[in-house]
């Protein structure tokens, strides 16, 4: 696996990885050494794995999770590095279980979150 790194400007960088293939592994967005922004993973085949959003080293904003197929798998919310959502799907693309916000739990992730579980019929 090679590493290339892009600097934007002194602070901000992206930091990419690539398979033996050549393709791209990975794709990482730093701001004064910490993960700020955009980090995406792919498989081999160029398809995307997983993409998550940082903001100064947390993890805040939504996680995103595909199957090999290409359908989503799973979105994880975060609101400065502490989960408050979550929607999974299986491999048709029908929700499989959710944990949704109260209200208030988005506003403050400390507040607990209703859990909702779905099943197909």
């Amino acid at each position: 696996m090679c590493k290339k790194v892009i600097k934007i400007d002194p602070q901000q960088q992206i930091k990419t990885s690539h398979y033996h293939s050549g393709a791209v592994k990975s794709q990482i967005s730093y701001m004064s050494g910490k993960r700020h922004g955009m980090a995406t993973w792919r498989r081999e085949n160029s398809k995307k794995r997983w993409q998550e959003m940082y903001r100064t080293g947390d993890l805040h904003g939504v996680e995103t999770y595909w199957y090999e197929n290409g359908q989503k798998e799973r979105e994880i919310y975060y609101n400065s590095d502490k989960e408050y959502a979550r929607i999974e799907w299986d491999e048709e693309g029908d929700v499989a279980k959710a944990k949704l916000p109260t209200r208030s739990s988005i506003i403050n992730p400390a507040v607990k979150s209703k859990k909702i579980i779905s099943s197909r019929k």
